[in-house]
């Protein structure tokens, strides 16, 4: 298994729930198979109590279930159908906010028909100057770039953005980083965080394309396209699944995903401590603001086109 244990601040740990304190959140990704709704109402109440236990205002949990299996709305989140050998089984989002954390619905209906209007022609672009490349060895002038990439990206992010911790992002074995360069220094940044584990017998591998970011002089250009781009065409070698949580109230990154080809399978609302440039001010059900922020999940099968949201 590859991603237990180690540092994926996207995916997660794996195996368990867990409380997550600096988004409050209890939070897991479970390699079971669900076979039926009591089994997944079970689940689900673990998670509750567990939120219980920490104070915490959110439970997130992604789990398998078999396509026939009914799952609860009261925590249905989002569904991804899978294909090829895993055909018949879905990867669950399953959540539950406290009221206090919850959206408002003239929120949520913006950046739902935000994501409804959304092209998904692939745009060409003129890449004249750029050059594109995998990060291997990071040296430390990669790690500075990239920190103040990020930080002059995000107003707050699900993890601290400073040097070291980028430094965990860009060494861990389970990570690749994809960049856009002019003229010697980063312009753009995709990571693609990679988890594999045993499913029902046979290998499981999926990638979240995370932080993802573009230099606001280099943005409009294309450059987080042709990255994902690049990403997809080698994970789609000996991955299952790609997959993306976007932020909700931001449409670039959104235009992204659909035009390489992902599809809407889900909104996680109030997910993460994460900000930046927004095209919709999001608001709770109290009209107050958040330093959560709604999500979008994106997703990409390989071995078929069955997939999508149920």
């Amino acid at each position: 298994m590859i991603g237990n244990g180690s540092y994926t601040p996207s995916v997660g740990k794996i195996g368990s729930l867990y409380f997550d304190g600096l988004n409050r959140r209890v939070k897991g990704l479970i390699p079971r198979i669900y076979t039926s709704e009591r089994e997944i109402k079970k689940f689900a109440s673990e998670g509750m109590e567990m939120m219980r236990d920490y104070d915490a205002t959110r439970f997130t949990a992604r789990v398998f279930a078999e396509n026939c299996v009914p799952v609860p709305d009261k925590y249905k989140e989002g569904v991804i159908r899978l294909d090829g050998p895993f055909r018949g089984i879905s990867l669950v989002y399953l959540g539950y906010n406290e009221p206090e954390r919850m959206p408002s619905e003239e929120t949520v209906q913006q950046e739902l028909a935000m994501i409804e209007s959304l092209n998904g022609q692939l745009k060409v672009h003129d890449y004249s100057g750029f050059t594109f490349e995998k990060l291997g060895e990071p040296t430390p002038n990669d790690k500075k770039q990239l920190s103040s990439l990020l930080n002059g990206r995000f107003d707050r992010y699900v993890v601290p953005l400073d040097e070291n911790e980028v430094e965990k992002m860009l060494t861990n074995p389970n990570n690749k980083t994809y960049v856009a360069k002019y003229d010697g220094k980063i312009a753009a940044v995709a990571m693609a965080e990679e988890a594999a584990f045993e499913l029902d017998g046979k290998e499981f591998r999926m990638t979240e394309a995370s932080e993802m970011a573009t230099m606001k002089q280099y943005g409009g250009k294309g450059l987080a396209q042709h990255l994902l781009r690049n990403m997809i065409k080698e994970k789609r070698k000996n991955n299952n699944l790609l997959y993306s949580e976007s932020r909700a109230p931001a449409l670039p990154i959104n235009k992204t995903m659909k035009r390489n080809g992902l599809v809407y399978v889900g909104f996680l609302p109030q997910h993460c401590v994460i900000g930046g440039d927004r095209d919709i001010e999001e608001k709770l059900a109290d009209g107050k603001s958040s330093i959560y922020e709604n999500l979008i999940a994106w997703a990409l099968v390989f071995g078929g086109n069955n997939y999508g949201h149920n």
